[in-house]
């Protein structure tokens, strides 16, 4: 049964741990995207929701293409066969034992859909992967907002956060280097040396930190002169908004608060205005009427 609602940023990504720890490196960024955009379509508990329809310019844009109406058919239709046909890397023990699979079995295209009075996309899964998608109870699960997903701005940043996530009850977690790279699916030759790779990890960090409902850092292991393995440590984030979190919007009030005593700006509106030249309208406005709350409830969770 096709699930006719839109696509909205509010949505909650539920993924099960074989999606979790499974090797996406034939997924681009828009591709992982949609995927989560898929999982937050469904409902995970109900099978038959294993249809999902997307409009045109849903699909379009979930995979990054900036003018959807300008596109052919003929490239919608490959960008369709690059989807159906990338595959990913489920490992099946300990022992080296593992599965390469699509996720998606088929994709029907509608030129003009009733329900929706434009062209849409209906995506089916897998039957083989009918556990990965809907066996949360028995495979465990983490769950977390569309949001993520749509603002992270690399697939290794989309790939490294539902691990992290995954670990966050242990606080810590220590992985060697090359089952990281596949993880991330960053097994291109540009990342062969630990140097690029941990650029790759940087700007993750910056992208995680920022968006999501959690940070981290982390410190390379080391084997005489080589890298073995990386450590992360894992915390929670709370007060998390899906455009900012409690804590950004402290610091910057922070910030407005000692320019206001140190000036002596008697005008604090005025102040304001000035701040508004650098992007902080939307900021401002909040701080005025949420500062105090933001910041009891940044100090009863730092």
């Amino acid at each position: 049964m096709s699930k006719k609602n839109t696509l909205t940023k509010n949505y909650i990504v539920e993924k099960s741990k074989p999606l979790i720890w499974s090797k996406f490196s034939e997924y681009n960024l828009g591709e992982m995207r949609l995927i989560d955009t898929y999982l937050a379509k469904i409902n995970a508990r109900e099978e038959e929701s294993s249809e999902v329809v997307f409009t045109i310019d849903e699909y379009l844009r979930l995979l990054g293409y900036e003018y959807p109406n300008k596109l052919k058919s003929s490239e919608i239709e490959k960008s369709l066969d690059k989807l159906l046909g990338s595959r990913i890397k489920i490992d099946l023990n300990n022992n080296g034992d593992y599965i390469k699979v699509n996720l998606f079995s088929d994709a029907r295209v509608i030129v003009s859909d009733p329900d929706f009075g434009k062209r849409t996309i209906t995506i089916d899964c897998n039957p083989k992967l009918k556990e990965a998608f809907f066996g949360l109870a028995e495979k465990g699960y983490i769950e977390y907002t569309l949001d993520y997903s749509l603002r992270l701005k690399s697939k290794y940043s989309l790939k490294l956060y539902p691990l992290l996530k995954d670990k966050l009850y242990r606080r810590e977690w220590t992985v060697e280097l090359k089952d990281l790279r596949e993880l991330m699916g960053a097994t291109n030759k540009n990342n062969e040396s630990f140097r690029e790779f941990n650029k790759v990890l940087q700007k993750c960090k910056k992208d995680i930190n920022e968006v999501t409902d959690i940070e981290f850092e982390y410190e390379k292991i080391t084997k005489g002169r080589l890298t073995r393995a990386i450590k992360f440590k894992i915390k929670k984030v709370y007060c998390r908004t899906r455009a900012n979190t409690c804590r950004w919007k402290y610091t910057i009030f922070r910030n407005i608060v000692q320019t206001l005593i140190r000036l002596q700006i008697r005008n604090k509106m005025r102040f304001l205005k000035v701040n508004l030249r650098y992007g902080l309208k939307h900021v401002a406005m909040n701080l005025i009427d949420h500062s105090w709350k933001n910041w009891h409830c940044l100090q009863r969770n730092m």
